[in-house]
């Protein structure tokens, strides 16, 4: 069973695999769409938790 809560785990896999991932979807994959519905540019938005995710790059880039 994967030991999601292990730092261990977390340290193994980010060394291993360079690439970013998101768990739901991407950015620029959808979401950019429905963020933009409820969300103001300019708004001041916490991302907790986000891995290597490029969620965060990618919304600031556009404003967020």
């Amino acid at each position: 069973m994967v030991q999601y809560g292990q730092q261990e785990y977390w340290e193994d896999r980010y060394q291993k695999d360079k690439e970013s991932f998101d768990w739901y979807t991407r950015y620029t994959g959808g979401l950019n769409s429905v963020i933009a519905q409820f969300v103001q540019p300019g708004a001041q938005i916490l991302n907790v938790g986000c891995g290597n995710s490029r969620l965060s790059e990618e919304m600031y880039d556009d404003g967020f």
